[in-house]
């Protein structure tokens, strides 16, 4: 598959991004509320604040919608896709008991896995990636075939494996996989960088797989440094207007 701009893949990317142009865009200048809002968060909970949100880590909107989220509603199991500050977040407010929820969280790269690992309880998955098809388009993503993965998911988070760019752009598909095992009497998922193309493209055939398995459900979007996409369902509706 040639990724050029004349490429059927940039078709499908710009089309993508044509049809949800009101809803793309990242607001920077709200980076700061998050961060104050997250920081007070934190501190209320007497949780320690050791987090670093910069670069291509988990941005403060991100941050904050896990703690809002986790803080009002009671998950009973997590998948995470994507490691980091994240990770060690929800490993904070599990080991606090804040939160009874099983977390999975699921990373490629076997050194960050291994890091990770070192530092939270809950189990980082080493799941390598592989080439694998969606709508005629190959792309690498996390290998789920081989591996059991839990049922009934409340709270689903996409943050990897790693993409936006042109070879990668749709890296996160693989999520795909995971939308049937979601608890049908309610769940969150939570789609970061949803500013970025491949991103815009998984967000509307997540919509398009949730609506092929008839639950009633709600979108939202966070925009600050980065842009989260909320689909959330059941008991969780009220996240989709965080």
């Amino acid at each position: 598959m040639k990724f050029g701009a004349g490429s059927r893949l940039a078709t499908f990317l710009a089309d993508a991004n044509r049809r949800v142009v009101a809803r793309t865009g990242v607001a920077p200048a709200q980076e700061p509320v998050y961060q104050n809002i997250f920081d007070r968060d934190i501190q209320a909970l007497g949780l320690t604040n050791d987090f670093y949100a910069v670069g291509a880590a988990a941005n403060y909107s991100l941050l904050y919608v896990l703690l809002r989220a986790v803080r009002h509603f009671s998950f009973q199991q997590i998948v995470e896709l994507g490691g980091g500050q994240s990770t060690l977040l929800l490993n904070q407010i599990v080991q606090a008991k804040l939160s009874s929820a099983n977390v999975l969280t699921i990373e490629s790269d076997r050194r960050w896995r291994d890091l990770l690992q070192s530092k939270v309880s809950h189990e980082v998955r080493l799941i390598e990636l592989s080439q694998q098809q969606y709508d005629g388009f190959s792309f690498s993503g996390y290998d789920l075939s081989a591996t059991k993965l839990p049922t009934a998911i409340d709270l689903f988070i996409i943050d990897g494996p790693a993409g936006g760019t042109k070879i990668n752009a749709l890296s996160r598909f693989g999520a795909l996989q995971i939308i049937p095992s979601l608890n049908r009497d309610g769940f969150l998922i939570v789609v970061d960088d949803a500013e970025r193309s491949g991103e815009n493209a998984l967000c509307e055939a997540i919509e398009k797989k949730i609506r092929e398995m008839g639950i009633d459900f709600q979108t939202g979007i966070v925009k600050a440094a980065k842009q989260q996409r909320l689909f959330a369902a059941g008991k969780f509706l009220p996240a989709a207007f965080y």
